[in-house]
């Protein structure tokens, strides 16, 4: 059996980290303030400018939110840092069946209905994850100031 989980890169200061809805929605109000809350970081982060749209349920439609978690599986950046979980997630991953891996393994971050893509990326392309805040925890100030360290 091959070992699960191949190391990922550390960031360093000018890096980018990929922002994406791949399930629930947030308030923009708290992706703005996430956002605003890590600009102190030596780090950029990447938004799709269309990351909520029309759905009732998830923060868009799932070809949609498909595009932008491809987008974030094959960019430069060296982790992928879902705004919230919930719902929607798992929707995707019979899409991700028919990609190939990215060549390069990222941190997917986060927890909750991630575990559905948790499982697709370690199970298929052997990738590591990080159970851990999701991204609006910065924005609606559900993390401590220990987290902020």
């Amino acid at each position: 059996m091959e070992k699960v989980g191949k190391k990922w890169e550390s960031l360093w200061p000018g890096d980018t980290v990929d922002i994406i809805a791949p399930g629930f929605r947030t308030k923009k109000e708290n992706l703005l303030k996430a956002v605003e809350r890590i600009k102190d970081w030596p780090i950029y982060s990447n938004v799709p400018k269309n990351i909520f749209g029309p759905d009732v349920i998830c923060s868009n439609s799932d070809m949609i939110r498909l595009k932008h978690l491809k987008t974030a599986l094959t960019s430069k950046s060296k982790i992928i840092w879902p705004v919230r979980a919930g719902y929607g997630s798992i929707r995707l991953l019979e899409d991700l069946l028919k990609m190939k891996p990215p060549k390069k393994p990222k941190l997917i971050v986060g927890y909750s209905d991630l575990t559905s893509l948790f499982g697709f990326v370690i199970k298929k392309w052997n990738w590591p994850v990080l159970h851990a805040p999701l991204f609006e925890g910065w924005g609606a100030k559900k993390t401590t100031p220990r987290d902020d360290r």
